[in-house]
């Protein structure tokens, strides 16, 4: 290692064990961000508005902005951005945006879960309440299909005030008792059971029933008693509020009094309460500050010490270019020579090339002249075998002459003699198959191997097959009929083995 890359080595490892370590507890990384949008989805379905985990997400995934998310994954991500715009920065049009977006990745994917939230977070930001129904009800077929209890219930509540709130209260108490039906009891539920019996009792009013009216706001104040909710003064406002309004239309004047004074107390006593929260969330707001102050202290003295590796980085990064400029220039004069090599080499290569063409022309050449020795040699040996073919023909010719000529006998059978003398069957045979084995090595043995019971003659008519005659050409050749040299193929076929339909050129073509 060089003693440049050894100094750079040494400067991180002492600026690294001096800049303080990060926390690696709810810390996001490559490893974990889906972890975190799941755990922060989940948070959302439980009913929480806190995104303090999305953001860390946020700030992850904007840095690292070439991580590419997949549907399933990014569906979720832009609702949690369209959330925060809602709940953060009250931003309702962005939020639209991200809900769109998030709501076609949802449908496209089938997350039904997902698309109930964004439905019914459209008819949160509505304000138009027919709009706001068909919202609900979008959100509320989506959350059967998957059987979302919990999200079930949230969408009959928010359809029990929606359409109560559009005058419809026969609709609004039927959302109501079914969300009554799926609570069942549940005493982490009570303050819902206060106000939907609560909102019950106010349709029942506006319909004139007051006593179902009165019925339910004692309902609603029963489970008001063993109610433990920070918000349980507001719903027991509510519930004064609707005593009052229904024995004042009783014309129950001292009731209604009675029930205004304790609704009354409950708004003095829920402002108390607002002002004490304010109050903390001011204490907190200025502990924030204090702490954020200090993290801007603390980041401001990780900069300074980030600066100086910066600087170090740079020298060294200075250095090793000088470095590579040096070893540029010395290697420069080997470049040349690698350069001149390389010219050298392809000529030597463009030589090569142009006397493997010669060889390639004299290869074809050479190749050319043997085919036309080969023809040459089997013409001579078809010749020959025409010849003897042709002297047996005359020799029959003769013995048939004398068998009816007496007379010319002794001269003939002179000449006979001598043209069997001139010509021996078996030299000629002989001399045949030597020819014609220059031609087809080892043909004769191979065939005969295959077939033991071929004849002299046999043998012949397979040379003419393997050589491609036709019958009528080689009828012509030996001076017989073409029916003759069909029977003698035929006769061939069935010594060696063959049927009807198999071709005798194409097996003796493999010999």
């Amino acid at each position: 290692m060089s003693r440049g890359g050894l100094l750079i080595i040494v400067m991180f490892l002492f600026y690294g064990v001096n800049l303080p370590a990060q926390k690696g507890e709810g810390r996001v990384t490559k490893q974990n961000y889906k972890e975190k949008i799941f755990e922060q989805f989940d948070l959302i379905l439980k009913g929480s508005e806190d995104l303090s985990k999305a953001e860390e997400v946020f700030k992850f995934l904007m840095i690292n902005d070439q991580i590419v998310l997949e549907d399933s994954i990014k569906g979720k991500y832009l609702y949690l951005k369209g959330m925060r715009e809602i709940v953060s920065l009250s931003r309702f049009d962005e939020a639209e945006k991200y809900y769109n977006e998030a709501l076609k990745l949802a449908e496209n994917n089938n997350d039904f879960l997902l698309q109930g939230l964004i439905y019914n977070d459209k008819g949160v930001m509505c304000t138009d309440l027919v709009e706001q129904v068909e919202f609900y009800l979008k959100a509320l077929d989506c959350y059967k299909k998957v059987n979302a209890i919990p999200k079930i219930l949230e969408s009959y509540y928010n359809l029990t005030v929606s359409t109560r709130l559009g005058n419809n209260w026969a609709m609004s108490i039927s959302y109501g008792k079914k969300c009554l039906e799926l609570m069942n009891g549940d005493h982490d539920l009570l303050l819902f059971y206060n106000r939907i019996y609560y909102f019950m009792a106010d349709s029942y009013r506006k319909m004139g029933m007051y006593d179902e009216a009165i019925k339910n706001l004692k309902i609603a104040e029963d489970y008001h008693k063993i109610t433990h909710h920070k918000n349980k003064t507001r719903t027991y406002r509510w519930i004064n509020d609707g005593f009052a309004k229904v024995y004042k239309a009783q014309k129950k004047y001292q009731l209604s009094l009675e029930n205004y004074k304790k609704a009354n107390n409950s708004l003095v006593e829920l402002n108390n309460q607002i002002n004490v929260d304010l109050t903390n969330g001011f204490e907190k707001e200025l502990s924030l500050q204090t702490q954020s102050r200090y993290e801007k202290e603390q980041i401001i003295n990780d900069q300074g010490k980030i600066l100086m590796l910066s600087i170090t980085t740079v020298v060294l990064l200075v250095f090793i270019v000088l470095s590579l400029v040096e070893f540029i220039r010395r290697n420069r004069s080997k470049n040349k020579n690698i350069s001149t090599l390389n010219k050298e080499l392809k000529n030597v290569l463009k030589h090569l090339k142009n006397k493997n063409n010669d060889l390639i022309e004299n290869k074809n050449k050479i190749e050319h002249l043997l085919k036309l020795n080969e023809q040459a040699l089997f013409s001579r040996v078809l010749k020959i075998s025409t010849y003897n073919d042709a002297i047996g023909k005359i020799n029959d010719e003769i013995d048939s002459y004398i068998d009816k000529n007496v007379n010319g006998a002794v001269f003939l059978n002179a000449i006979n003699t001598r043209l069997y003398k001139l010509v021996s069957e078996e030299e000629l045979w002989e001399d045949f198959k030597i020819q014609f084995e220059k031609i087809r090595p080892n043909f004769f043995k191979k065939l005969k191997e295959l077939a033991p019971d071929l004849s002299i003659n046999d043998l012949k008519h397979c040379t003419y097959i393997v050589s491609n005659l036709k019958s009528k050409e080689v009828a012509q050749l030996i001076n017989v009929s073409p029916r003759s040299v069909e029977t003698t193929r035929y006769r061939i076929k069935k010594k060696i083995g063959l049927e009807k339909k198999e071709s005798l050129y194409d097996v003796l073509s493999t010999m």
